[in-house]
């Protein structure tokens, strides 16, 4: 009689309650975890844009608006072969998809994204900005755990 009981319990679990725990297991687990890329987004997306002087020349002489900037790092691509995103203040390449050939190197630290440099991967760099110099302040200082220079 209780072997009945138990049997039918079993099957029940198995076949009404075991697959319902199981797909939604599978869904929270495929929904909780995106894409990778579009969770740096979405943190930059959280965090105050400040621009080098490296990166204002570089929008001026690119004639590329920070609203632009802004929807690159709204609906871009990590590029994260190129990123550096060990220590403290991790730096990004950050790329247009389809039509939109802006390419953004950027630093996030804390609340804080520094535009470090602009491109556009269509057209030669004919810009006379120096952003070896600012790169290289903004990483000597951010592997220091320091805030940012540039």
């Amino acid at each position: 009689m209780c072997n009945l009981w138990f049997n039918k319990i079993v099957l029940i679990f198995f076949m009404k309650v075991f697959p319902i725990v199981i797909i939604t297991f599978f869904t929270l687990l495929f929904v909780s975890c995106g894409d990778k890329s579009e969770k740096v987004l979405n943190s930059l997306s959280k965090t105050n844009i400040i621009y080098s002087n490296n990166a204002e020349c570089m929008l001026n002489c690119l004639n590329v608006s920070k609203k632009e900037i802004r929807t690159l790092l709204d609906s871009g691509i990590v590029d994260f072969d190129s990123s550096n995103t060990k220590g403290k203040c991790p730096i990004y390449i950050i790329k247009g998809q389809g039509d939109n050939d802006l390419k953004v190197t950027l630093s996030s630290c804390d609340s804080i994204t520094n535009i470090l440099q602009v491109k556009r991967t269509s057209i030669q760099d004919s810009c006379s900005c120096n952003w070896f110099l600012s790169f290289y302040n903004t990483f000597y200082f951010s592997t220091r755990n320091l805030s940012f220079a540039v």
